[in-house]
């Protein structure tokens, strides 16, 4: 009530009058200065109050000032369903369009605007009782972009959602399980289905996204689909199943074990194709340094002792032998480290991941809705 605007709008300022009542009548004093005499003034008085109320108006500047600085409308959901999300060419696709208020009841009213690949459609659907439709059709092949926005009203906020039409020969995936749970260091698999809509035949390239996490460690990899550039080869009408494999440790990610394995080639996040492997390294060369000279002069020595001691002769003999044992382990050479006698190796942090697969066929630009498959290490 102290901000002019919205008192004017919220309340009927009464600025006339008062409330006096007649001398000598019931309830009324005759007193020459009467204490039950006010006058209605601009603003509050004491005759009339802040005035009559406009509740919708005050509701509306109450919410406003109860949260300055944000908005007092109250938040919506537009929800945007295709009966189908890849038609035939030039045949109707009927867009549901509802909003809602994103917590408890009640109907937004308003208007609202489609876009078809950035351009509007006349006339706009009308929203009744919250819902509306609109009838899409196209002949251009491709991926096209409905998007719907609500204007909002005097209590809802505005809100907004798309959903993308593929028209002509695609394809879509659908993983099961969606969710892929496995032991720290373990492996889990989830089938991948691509199925053909309205004829289409061709290669699929996929690839996988997901936290900086995963992208930055050496103890995650997958694998999927055939050969060095993981694809999938659809030639028929129905759905081709490929295993998407997730593994969580360094043993099966590092080094040789980036090569290619059953299902396709191991990769890590971000990359196109597998890493190079890297070989044993090369065997040090004989010196009298290594196990070998070292057995090979205690031999010797041991000729040159010829029968002057066969005592002697088995002690110089049992010390060669431990020296060139502890020697040639020493030197060989490996990229793990050991513990205790054991080799450690590092695994994937226990968590859940969420990971994002798409396809996208090799010769156009068509791509899938992706998918996402969450993984969760125990």
């Amino acid at each position: 009530a102290t901000n002019p605007t919205t008192y004017a709008s919220a309340f009927h300022d009464i600025t006339t009058g008062n409330n006096a009542c007649t001398a000598g009548t019931a309830y009324c004093t005759t007193a020459a200065a009467n204490p039950s005499l006010y006058a209605a003034t601009t603003g509050y008085d004491e005759a009339t109050g802040l005035g009559s109320l406009d509740f919708n108006n005050l509701l509306t500047a109450w919410k406003a000032a109860a949260a300055p600085g944000t908005s007092s409308l109250l938040a919506t959901i537009t929800t945007v369903t295709a009966a189908s999300t890849a038609p035939a060419s030039g045949a109707a696709d009927v867009i549901s369009i509802a909003v809602a208020p994103a917590t408890g009841a009640g109907t937004p009213t308003g208007t609202v605007t489609v876009l078809v690949d950035g351009a509007p459609v006349s006339p706009a659907p009308v929203l009744s009782s919250g819902t509306a439709s609109y009838s899409f059709s196209s002949t251009t092949d491709g991926s096209h972009v409905v998007r719907v926005t609500y204007s909002g009203d005097g209590t809802y906020a505005p809100s907004t959602n798309t959903v993308t039409i593929n028209i002509g020969p695609n394809f879509s995936i659908a993983a099961a399980p969606a969710t892929v749970s496995v032991a720290a260091g373990g492996t889990g698999t989830s089938t991948i289905n691509v199925t053909p809509v309205n004829g289409y035949t061709g290669t699929v390239d996929w690839s996988l996204s997901g936290p900086t996490a995963l992208s930055t460690t050496s103890s995650f990899c997958y694998a999927i689909g055939t050969g060095t550039n993981s694809t999938t080869t659809v030639t028929g009408t129905a759905p081709v199943p490929v295993t998407l494999t997730l593994y969580t440790s360094t043993s099966q990610c590092s080094g040789a074990n980036l090569a290619a394995s059953g299902s396709g080639a191991k990769r890590r996040l971000g990359t196109s194709t597998p890493q190079a492997s890297r070989g044993k390294a090369p065997a040090t060369p004989f010196s009298p340094g290594t196990g070998a000279g070292v057995a090979l002069a205690g031999l010797l020595f041991c000729g040159l002792l010829g029968g002057r001691s066969r005592k002697l002769r088995l002690f110089l003999a049992l010390g060669v032998i431990s020296v060139a044992t502890l020697s040639t382990f020493g030197c060989g050479s490996s990229s793990s480290t050991t513990t205790g006698g054991s080799t450690t190796t590092s695994n994937l942090a226990a968590g859940t991941y969420v990971l994002t697969l798409s396809g996208a066929d090799s010769a156009s630009s068509i791509s899938s809705q992706p998918v996402n498959i969450t993984l969760t290490v125990q």
